[in-house]
């Protein structure tokens, strides 16, 4: 079900590329403000922030092509993509951890043996949903619209 999703919107950025681009560059900017505004209030931390904002700057620049996503395959093509996986592969697990440890210092202080963390107590559905929209939506959409390029079938 999940792969018939990503082969529709795959479909949907070849078929819209510029509405696609353009999309993904309003949401890049977005999430700049919305990272800042994390970042300031402390639900990221500080190693975090600055792989999602390295992660954040290098979809900027992979979204300035005009053509993106049907330009012509390249050699470096899935050398560009690296870094949009990897650097938001490391935040996420920098998050997660953040998260985890201050869940155990929350515990501790609910059983009265410490007191109140500075970290926020965040619910395990609010920081899927943090990663999700601070960390994995542009990498994603990245990799759908250069898969679609990739298999599209030429158009003559």
């Amino acid at each position: 079900m999940h792969a018939g999703r990503g082969r529709l919107c795959g479909t949907w950025i070849e078929g819209h590329s510029r509405i696609a681009r353009r999309l993904a560059q309003y949401y890049a900017f977005a999430q700049a403000v919305l990272q800042l505004a994390f970042f300031a209030s402390g639900y990221i931390p500080t190693g975090a922030y600055a792989l999602c904002s390295l992660a954040l700057a290098h979809h900027i620049y992979i979204l300035r092509d005009v053509s993106w996503p049907t330009h012509e395959p390249s050699s470096t093509g899935a050398l560009r993509l690296l870094p949009s996986v990897i650097l938001p592969a490391i935040a996420h697990v920098k998050i997660t951890s953040y998260y985890a440890a201050a869940a155990g210092d929350w515990a501790v202080h609910r059983q009265g043996w410490a007191q109140e963390p500075s970290s926020p107590n965040l619910k395990s559905h609010d920081v899927v949903a943090l990663l999700a929209g601070s960390v994995w939506t542009l990498p994603v959409w990245l990799f759908l619209g250069e898969s679609a390029a990739e298999w599209a079938l030429p158009t003559q």
